[in-house]
């Protein structure tokens, strides 16, 4: 299960800007931020369990090897 949440914070921060559905008016960075974030609330609250669901850590970690992957050895050591 870990896995699937890493590759569904990866996912949405990789794949979901990528996808033609409008204009450059936001930048891509500044788009997969935005997505890494929905899916780490949406893994958080999800809707079909009434807002009450899992945690978001292995969702934000998958979000951060896509936005950011300098950051992860000094996460992991902290």
């Amino acid at each position: 299960m870990v896995v699937i949440d890493i590759g569904k914070g990866a996912l949405a921060a990789w794949g979901v800007p990528l996808l033609p559905l409008g204009g450059e008016a936001v930048s891509m960075s500044t788009q997969a931020m935005a997505c890494g974030f929905a899916a780490v609330v949406g893994h958080c609250y999800p809707l079909w369990y009434g807002f009450r669901g899992g945690k978001g850590a292995a969702t934000a970690v998958g979000a951060l090897v896509v936005i950011q992957p300098l950051v992860l050895l000094p996460m992991f050591l902290v």
